[in-house]
């Protein structure tokens, strides 16, 4: 059976109209294979449809791309200052760490060159308080004594503004009043440490 090309253009094209010609040069049967004429027609049908499924394929391959707004002037001085002040924070704690540190080994190796018997003393707890004038490391001790007890005791070592050290082992009046009942960071674990290295030097 065979239909006129016109019926079958107008079928996929709807409203696109072609010269009459066409139609009595052009008749296809419904597999589609051309019988009579000139195959013009048909041509076009299938380069519209390809254009069209081109189209589809254009927009789901390559979607289109929205514009990231530039960032405004303010907006970048404002990222530029927050990593200075991270930057600069870091560097503080790090600052703050050594410092720490080292309050921590000044106590410890001060009350090791105190001990009569220094291979017998333990670091019972060790911790440091950081103030604005002053870092004070406290140390709490035990060691035997010239009778082979065991004497339990503390030690302060501060570091104050402009470089002053100040150590004092046994000193009660000052350990209630820079460690007593005082919060601190705990470095007992870095002040047995150092005793350790120090025992072992002998």
């Amino acid at each position: 059976m065979a239909c006129c090309a016109s019926g079958f253009i107008e079928r996929v094209l709807g409203d696109i109209v072609y010269p009459s010609k066409w139609c009595q040069h052009v008749c296809i049967n419904f597999t589609g294979v051309v019988v009579k004429g000139k195959t013009i027609a048909i041509g076009i049908v299938g380069f519209v449809v390809a254009l069209f499924l081109s189209g589809i394929i254009h927009n789901t391959v390559y979607p289109e791309k929205t514009a990231l707004p530039s960032p405004t002037p303010d907006s970048v001085r404002k990222e530029m200052q927050a990593q200075v002040d991270t930057d600069a924070a870091a560097t503080k704690a790090i600052e703050r760490s050594k410092a720490e540190k080292m309050v921590a080994l000044g106590v410890v190796s001060k009350t090791y060159d105190a001990m009569r018997d220094q291979q017998s003393m333990t670091v019972s707890s060790l911790g440091v308080i950081d103030k604005p004038e002053a870092m004070t490391a406290c140390l709490a001790y035990a060691a035997k004594n010239g009778f082979g007890g065991i004497d339990r005791g503390t030690a302060v070592w501060q570091l104050k503004k402009g470089g002053v050290f100040k150590f004092a082992i046994d000193n009660n009046a000052l350990w209630n009043k820079e460690c007593g009942n005082k919060e601190s960071d705990d470095y007992t674990s870095v002040g047995r440490y150092v005793l350790e290295e120090l025992q072992k030097k002998g």
